[in-house]
């Protein structure tokens, strides 16, 4: 775990602080990193003496990401399409999630969204863990857009065609870098695979095997090659290895699938603590037959006084995350998506305004004590206190202002919303409609449509018998009627009066099928007429259509 503070000087990022820790904990307990967490951030905090607002980073293994396209609208309406996209794309009811979107890409004809989500209570229980009396979350940011923003600002002028690979310890980001955009993958796979992969192979416990690792790897430790642990370090190694390899291939045979303009990268640059495996950046770059470099974010950064460079030139590898959040402050354009929960934002906000309302509640409190001392001399002092006074509610006003017009937008999106999901529900009606047609037509027989015309208009008031002229107005509700031509044929007669009887026969057997379907209400109207020979009848209804059932 690592902490930093950044500052901007003439359009350069500065480092102002900087510690990191290794957190120790029991790896078989799935949340035991977050009581670690909370310690390393106390001790940190004691020896960096920072405190305030701060930023979080969540790991990329607690995020759910999806790139989405939707077309180009205006913004209002796109954020309705997002909000509808996501009910579809995150498996969870949205209430049980924080989640943001951005877009990354528009050509005018669609647009390229990023959304991230993760569930409430995981991001409370890690603000929880980090929110250290002094320190107090303000952001939640995703590690993998944070990426993107450490390459952004040590790239201005270019860099595409680049695939950045961040091996975290139980995760590994990829971040493609394309012409037209941004493409984010996780890959639940990092060096904690390798030491499990370790322990099983050396019998060993996990953190042991960890300690092996470490110290093998990073030449701590040497073996000879005749030692009987050499052989299986590096053989794990190399296992290790070709399976990242293999997600590295699937992930970029998903970014070229995502677009037909999506080109292979061009180079691979490692970054992440995991990546300084000895050989990694080699076998990859003969798996891959590309050019594979190492990412150091901190090349990028000007070193403040106060912090050791020396320490930040041995973690500079573990600094890519860190150092995207605090790109934020100069880079023009960056990402960053804030999923911290809604009830949080809200007592942040809140906490900004309490020393107003602290003041205007005292100002109320004060101010009949200040007209029955001085009211017989004083009144121009008072009429300037009230003035003041009002002054200082006016602000207050604004934002109960804005407050209801949010809750204005936020109940017309919610209605916008209701109409997409009752379209969607309603998509199949008008297939089950040809279905009962096909039904109702083939048990008569001889019948076939010629026209059908929909009409919709909007429910009218009764009208009042007793004021005909009275205008009727809408009563919000919509009418769907169907107007239905066709012809019949009639066989085998040649009584003229027997066909007649025979043609209103089948009219009306055709006219009481129909009413049996599902999605007529009532039929308003209907007539038929003979041709010349009397063996072809045409047919005209119109019907009304049911409106649980709307087309």
């Amino acid at each position: 775990m690592s902490v930093a503070a950044f500052d901007s000087k003439a359009g350069k990022l500065v480092l102002e602080k900087f510690a990191t820790r290794n957190l120790e904990y029991d790896y078989a307990n799935e949340d035991g990193w977050l009581p670690a967490v909370n310690g390393a951030l106390r001790e940190m905090s004691s020896e960096l003496r920072f405190g305030g607002v701060a930023t979080l980073i969540i790991p990329g293994y607690q995020l759910l990401t999806k790139l989405i396209k939707i077309p180009h609208v205006d913004e209002a309406k796109q954020q309705q399409i997002i909000a509808f996209e996501a009910q579809q794309s995150i498996p969870y009811p949205l209430h049980e999630v924080a989640w943001g979107s951005q877009v990354v890409d528009d050509d005018g004809v669609e647009s390229e969204v990023i959304l991230i989500a993760m569930k409430l209570d995981a991001a409370n229980r890690f603000c929880n863990a980090a929110g250290i009396p002094g320190v107090k979350p303000q952001m939640l940011q995703a590690s993998s857009l944070m990426d993107y923003n450490a390459f952004r600002l040590a790239n201005p002028e270019g860099g595409e065609h680049t695939l950045l690979v961040n091996v975290g310890g139980r995760s590994t980001n990829l971040t493609f870098v394309g012409a037209s955009g941004v493409f984010l993958r996780n890959v639940s796979y990092g060096g904690n695979n390798l030491t499990q992969m370790l322990a099983d192979t050396l019998g060993t416990t996990f953190a042991q095997a960890e300690r092996a690792k470490v110290d093998f790897f990073s030449g701590q430790t040497g073996f000879s090659a005749d030692d009987p642990a050499h052989a299986p370090l590096q053989q794990t190694a190399q296992s290790w290895m070709r399976r990242l390899s293999q997600e590295i291939t699937k992930s970029i045979m998903a970014f070229r699938r995502q677009s037909p303009n999506n080109q292979a990268p061009q180079q691979i640059l490692l970054t992440g603590r995991s990546s300084l495996l000895p050989g990694l950046s080699q076998f990859l770059a003969e798996a891959n037959k590309i050019s594979v470099d190492y990412f150091n974010p901190a090349a990028a950064l000007e070193i403040g006084s106060g912090v050791d460079a020396q320490l930040v030139e041995a973690s500079a590898y573990q600094m890519t995350e860190l150092v995207g959040e605090g790109a934020r402050l100069v880079l023009p354009k960056s990402l960053g998506i804030n999923l911290l929960p809604r009830d949080r934002v809200q007592a942040n906000a809140f906490a900004k305004k309490k020393p107003f309302l602290v003041l205007a509640a005292a100002c109320l409190a004060l101010a009949p004590t200040g007209l029955l001392l001085y009211y017989p001399n004083q009144t121009a002092a008072y009429q300037k206190a009230s003035s003041e006074l009002e002054a200082k509610i006016r602000p207050l006003q604004a934002v109960q202002s804005e407050l209801q017009k949010e809750q204005k937008a936020y109940d017309s999106s919610r209605s916008d919303l209701a109409q997409l999901e009752g379209l969607v529900a309603s998509r199949t009606n008008w297939i089950e409609l040809f279905g009962e047609f096909q039904q109702r037509l083939g048990e008569l027989k001889d019948v076939w449509l010629e026209d059908l015309t929909v009409v919709r208009e909007k429910e009218l008031t009764p009208l009042d018998p007793a004021n005909p002229k009275a205008v009727r107005k809408e009563t919000g509700k919509s009418i769907y009627r169907l107007e239905i031509g066709g012809r019949m044929l009639i066989r085998n007669f040649d009584d003229p009066e027997a066909m007649e009887k025979t043609a209103l026969s089948r009219v009306n057997a055709l006219l009481e099928g129909l009413k049996k379907s599902p999605f007529v209400g009532s039929v308003e109207q209907g007539a038929y007429s003979s041709h010349e020979n009397r063996r072809i009848v045409s047919f005209k209804f119109n019907i009304l259509v049911n409106p649980e059932k709307p087309l």
